[in-house]
């Protein structure tokens, strides 16, 4: 499972240019962000994918609270780099469906 990691700019870093494994720490600072953006979205009911998924992986997958708020912060984190890195406008209907893919990982 994908942790959330303090990412930088610098490419090389985070094994982008190369295929040489790359070891980042995990950013407890970012991942306590992450989890608050996947606690609001638990709790809007503008966005009851978000809670339909962390049930589903509560009671379908196995997963304890702390997996399942991770599982779906991957897809936050995913969307959020395409949003950042592509210069692409929030899509809706493509974090659903990595939502609902989960738990498999949330990579094109």
């Amino acid at each position: 499972m994908l942790e959330i990691f303090d990412i930088s700019t610098n490419e090389k870093r985070l094994g982008l240019l190369d295929s040489t494994p790359t070891v980042m720490e995990v950013n407890e600072n970012l991942r306590e962000e992450m989890f608050q953006v996947v606690e609001n979205q638990l709790n809007d009911e503008d966005l009851p994918e978000a809670r339909a998924t962390y049930d589903r992986l509560r009671k379908e997958e196995g997963f304890d609270d702390f997996q399942a708020r991770q599982a779906i912060a991957q897809c936050v984190a995913v969307e959020l780099y395409k949003v950042m890195t592509a210069k692409e406008p929030f899509d809706r209907d493509r974090y659903c469906k990595s939502l609902f893919a989960l738990p498999k990982e949330p990579f094109d």
